[in-house]
């Protein structure tokens, strides 16, 4: 998160911090008692774009395998050779 906020045009890094604790307040919702399903769908570029470091990408790839794990959470990477979606809803 603070990678990708740093890069927005004037943005200080107090307001780095305060983007970043907002998006992590709403990320507790999918941790607290009785939490809602999340159905992740992700474009396999998303896991090679590298954005800020590649100790920074590590940590987003651990977190998306840690959520993963979790019953209410769902994620699937789509392939490059991936056909879904083009002509419509999958």
């Amino acid at each position: 998160m603070r990678a990708v906020f740093a890069t927005h045009p004037g943005v200080t890094p107090e307001l780095v911090d305060e983007r970043t604790a907002g998006r992590l307040a709403r990320q507790g919702v999918l941790t607290r008692e009785s939490p809602p399903r999340l159905w992740c769908i992700l474009d396999q570029f998303v896991l090679k774009r590298e954005i800020g470091s590649r100790k920074t990408m590590a940590g987003q790839v651990r977190h998306l395998i840690d959520m993963g794990r979790r019953p209410n959470v769902t994620v699937q990477v789509i392939t490059d050779t991936a056909r879904c979606g083009l002509s419509g809803a999958f």
